[in-house]
């Protein structure tokens, strides 16, 4: 058959009962062969041969739909290599396309993939599934999903998928980070369709994980410092908003997504789409989360009744619609990220307009600074602001109405009101 390059089963070659490639003992290899060994073993021809490409995989369990012959037909730009260990599965309808010859996908764990193509920018760029993390179709690069972390038919790259994150059908997702319980869905939005939410995808740099905005949270797994350098996150802004105003932040991309494009009803771009089920097909809460952090009251409403939580009926935002708050909060980022670009406003100043707890007190009490130097030795921080902890009072109020003596008790953080707070957001 044209344009096909077939794949052998075989075993892994083994120097002095060691394999030549560290935990794998069998390989789906082209005819192309690589020889390897000392350059002494090499010069006297007693070098080993391996595959020049293939899936080197620790049994033949991880091979999931193979043919039973133990020869299967692959695309003929097949190219690099991938290792596949612990009980991770991969089927023969992944597609390697590295360009030359280099380990581009590692699974552990239980990981699975299929119908997928993984790919290489420049250099080599190696995907990593680990946990029980799954892989159904689209182009990736520099993927990295673990937990439970689901991608559908998605093309990624430099992205991280964590905890019980899912993208669905997203057809660009640039150097971001996805964790708690957020949910990208495309699936009911047309082909091509230009809109905010493909282009906000494409650009964003951020991270879409609502566990960085609870205080005291160790997330067990932390991306890899090349991908958060590259990207923002909340404790980003919050630590920069005194000083500059970033080029990728929270407001001032989504605004570039927003002038460029209108939103699309049919998205889902939703941060805990559990906890939000009764609004996930259409909730958009990603777009306001720039606002949520700058503690504007509009989006902390918003956010809040997502979460279930019912207003007073005296409340002046009580009988107003989700729309019409969306609405309201788009034209606000636009208006922002105007203000900010021309100085007119600050986002700091911003910030403590609207905290609606007496901050200049608070921070001036020896209980605060104690529950700030905690933060500190948590994040290991050299010179933490405080906006994030005044962020987290002002929510505990708004959202909860527990004050912040009540959360700083005697120099420490109140453990049960921080268990508590992460249930209501879905983070844990």
């Amino acid at each position: 058959m044209t344009n096909k390059k077939t794949l052998k089963l075989t075993p892994v070659l083994e120097r002095n009962g060691v394999s030549l490639v560290d935990g794998a003992t069998v390989v789906y290899g082209t005819a192309e062969s690589v020889i390897t060994g000392t350059i002494d073993e090499i010069t006297n021809g007693n070098g080993a041969s391996l595959p020049e490409h293939g899936f080197f995989a620790a049994s033949p369990e991880n091979f999931e739909g193979f043919p039973d012959e133990g020869a299967v037909e692959v695309s003929d730009s097949f190219s690099g290599s991938a290792l596949i260990f612990d009980n991770a599965r991969i089927t023969p309808t992944v597609n390697l396309q590295c360009g030359e010859r280099g380990y581009i996908l590692a699974m552990t764990g239980n990981s699975y993939i299929t119908d997928a193509t993984i790919v290489t920018g420049y250099g080599i760029d190696v995907t990593h599934l680990d946990g029980n993390a799954i892989v159904r179709g689209g182009r990736h690069r520099e993927l990295r999903a673990n937990e439970n972390g689901y991608v559908e038919n998605s093309s990624t790259d430099c992205v991280y998928v964590t905890d019980r994150a899912r993208l669905i059908n997203v057809p660009d997702v640039t150097a971001s980070i996805f964790g708690s319980d957020a949910e990208v869905n495309f699936a009911r939005v047309s082909k091509g369709t230009k809109n905010a939410a493909t282009k906000l995808m494409a650009i964003s740099q951020l991270s879409w994980n609502l566990s960085d905005t609870q205080p005291f949270i160790r997330r067990a797994h932390t991306p890899p410092r090349e991908l958060t350098t590259m990207l923002e996150t909340p404790q980003d802004m919050w630590d920069t908003l005194p000083y500059t105003w970033g080029n990728y932040s929270y407001i001032y991309n989504v605004a570039l997504a927003l002038q460029e494009a209108p939103e699309p009803d049919e998205a889902t771009l939703c941060l805990a789409s559990t906890l939000h089920k009764k609004q996930k097909e259409h909730c958009k809460c990603m777009f306001y989360y720039g606002l949520y952090l700058l503690a504007d009251p509009l989006a902390l409403h918003y956010f809040s009744r997502l979460e279930g939580n019912k207003p007073d009926a005296s409340h002046p935002l009580s009988s107003v619609g989700y729309r019409t708050l969306e609405d309201s909060m788009s034209h606000r980022i636009i208006e922002l990220k105007e203000a900010f670009g021309t100085r007119e406003l600050y986002p700091q100043d911003v910030f403590l307009e609207n905290l609606t707890i007496p901050y200049q007190e608070i921070s001036r009490t020896e209980r605060f600074r104690c529950v700030l130097k905690d933060l500190q030795k948590f994040k290991k921080a050299r010179e933490p602001e405080s906006n994030e902890l005044m962020w987290y009072l002002n929510y505990l109020q708004v959202a909860h109405n527990i004050t912040p003596d009540q959360f700083l008790d005697y120099g420490s953080p109140d453990r049960s009101i921080l268990e508590m707070t992460a249930r209501t957001r879905g983070i844990i």
